[in-house]
This record gives structure tokens, sequence and C-alpha cells, in this order.
């Protein structure tokens, strides 16, 4: 039987590095090692592009080897680690719901780093979302490729709705933000019980910390009409408050400005190396309602520290026992 096309390719390959295998790298001049140096790289993105693509239909050779997936069976047979076969099964059959992407991939056009955040970002959205709307976002990634290693990338996925089809993005944004509101409501308490000795113990339930939560929690006008005291928390955006939290005041402002004349407050801000806008801003707005701040707002810059995270639950304690007229 003739050998497979695929299989005479790869021999070939092997041929060429043996025929190179005696060369020392340390005398190829400078210039020339730049270049063979980006020549590996590219080359070696192609053939973990072919291998993925080999392992997202090798299920049947999985099967012959009565193995949980073929990525598993290579991991074994290369004694690799088995959680990295997991890992690579995973993406190998990301990339085969993404054609654009692998083709990418198998040029050598994105490395597999790469691809492995820009698969993770495309899966984030919207199930619903139309299939043109799809290919532009993974069209935009792609070219954003060329420009961003993996942490950049990560970064600009999370945004890429707002890019391709801002009103899509404004659409799914409210619905992660009326399911995170569910599930505060459902997790989130706060009680106090009285020592009869004068002090008030208080008693929240909210999501443990480390928790991934996706989205933010965000308060309609009535819930602020019917709520005595109010926690804000934001990441610093470009010298401003988040687009959700300006949205909440957009809601708000009118509707709750002489009703909740008065009421406590707390806020957070959570920026990469300044806070000062952001808290301004906020300061601004609430001002105009008169809101009264229980403290000033906390400021966290950079990496968030176990204080950091003191900080605010001491925060919404404060608030609370402000609304509850504890102090």
């Amino acid at each position: 039987m003739a050998e497979h096309p695929l299989l005479r390719a790869l021999s070939s390959v092997d041929a060429v590095l043996d025929d190179v295998a005696a060369l020392d790298p340390a005398f190829v001049p400078t210039g020339d090692k730049e270049q063979a140096l980006l020549a590996v790289q590219r080359q070696l993105s192609r053939l973990e592009g072919l291998r993925l693509e080999l392992l997202a239909v090798a299920g049947d050779v999985a099967d012959d080897h009565v193995a949980r997936s073929a990525g598993a069976w290579l991991a074994a047979e290369s004694r690799s680690h088995v959680r990295q076969g997991a890992r690579d099964q995973r993406l190998a059959d990301g990339l085969a719901r993404w054609g654009d992407l692998r083709a990418a991939l198998r040029r050598g056009v994105v490395n597999p780093v790469q691809a492995e955040v820009i698969v993770a970002a495309l899966d984030e959205l919207p199930d619903d979302l139309d299939p043109e709307l799809l290919d532009k976002a993974c069209a935009q990634l792609l070219s954003d490729a060329g420009h961003f290693g993996p942490r950049g990338l990560r970064v600009l996925g999370r945004r890429v709705l707002e890019v391709v089809a801002p009103d899509a993005a404004d659409a799914h944004e409210e619905r992660l933000l009326r399911a995170e509101e569910r599930r505060g409501r459902a997790e989130t308490r706060v009680t106090f019980r009285p020592r009869g000795d004068g002090v008030t113990d208080v008693i929240a339930r909210a999501v443990e910390s480390g928790t991934k939560v996706q989205g933010t929690v965000i308060a309609s006008p009535t819930e602020v009409l019917e709520s005595d005291g109010y926690v804000l928390g934001t990441p610093a955006n470009i010298g401003y408050m988040s687009g959700a939290l300006k949205h909440f005041f957009d809601q708000a402002f009118y509707v709750c400005q002489d009703a909740t004349i008065g009421r406590p407050f707390g806020a957070y801000v959570h920026g990469g190396s300044d806070t000062t806008g952001a808290i301004r801003a906020i300061e601004t707005i609430t001002g105009g309602m008169k809101w009264k701040p229980v403290r000033p707002a906390v400021s966290i810059v950079g990496t968030v520290t176990a204080e950091d995270r003191e900080a605010c639950w001491e925060l919404g304690g404060l608030v609370a026992a402000t609304a509850a007229g504890l102090v």
C-alpha cells in the first residue's frame, strides 16, 4: 500500500533535519541566527497546527487503544504529562470549531498559545450570535494577533464583541448583568443579630473569595429606591469608572435623586496604576445625588492583597451598619 502523502512529507522533514544535525549553531552568523530562530518558531507553530488538527479527528486512534481521547493516548505514547494531553485535546477540539483560526495556525500566522487564547475568547461569545459576526470576531482577533501576545489578546478578546457588534455586545452584557444580579440575590445575605448588651453582630453571606464571577452585579432604579445604603465597585478604565457603573448612574440618577438624599454609600476602585479619575467621577455623581459616604473610597492599585479584600469587607459592613442606624 502506498505511503500517505502526509507521512511522506513528515519523513522529508526528518531527512532535512538529519542533513543539518551535525551543524554547530554557535558558528551561524548573527543575522542568519536571527532568521533561523524566527523560521524555527514559525515551523513549530505550523507543525503544532497539524498535530492539533490530527488530534481533533483521531477519535478512531483513541478507540483502537481504548484511550479516553487521542490526546490522552498521545501523552502516554510520548511519555508526556497526562494533563497536557487533555489540554491539547481541548485546544484541538476548539480549533475544529473555528476554521479560519485553524488555517492561520497551520500557516504559522499565529502561535499555539495565541490560538488557545483566541479559542477561549470566541467560545465565550453568545451562542445565538449571527455566524457572520462570529467570523468578524475571529478575523478581528487574528488581526490583533499580529500585534499582541497572549496577555494582550486575552484583554482584547473580552471586548471583541464591542468592536464588531456594539449593539449585540450591549444586549449580551445586559443578559450577563441580569444573571449575576439574580445570583447575587440568591447568594448574598446581610443579617443583624443583637447580642443584648448594646452590641449587634453583622453577619454577611456572599460568594466565596476566589470564585470566578462573570459579569457585574448592577442594581435597577427600583432596587436603589428600595435599598437603605449602597456599595459601589468599579475598575478604573482609562481614568474613569467602568461602563457598567456609568450605566447604573445613567439609569438611576434622575429617577432616584430626590428619594435617596442622605443615604449612606461606600465605594471601592481598582486600577492598574491610578484610581484618581474614577474616584473623582464617583464623588461628583454621588455628590449630585446627595448620598453620604461612610468613609473615603477604598483605592486599590496593582495586585489585590488580602488587606485590600479586608478593607472592602469592612466597607460593606460599615455601609450596612450605617444604613441600620448602628453607627
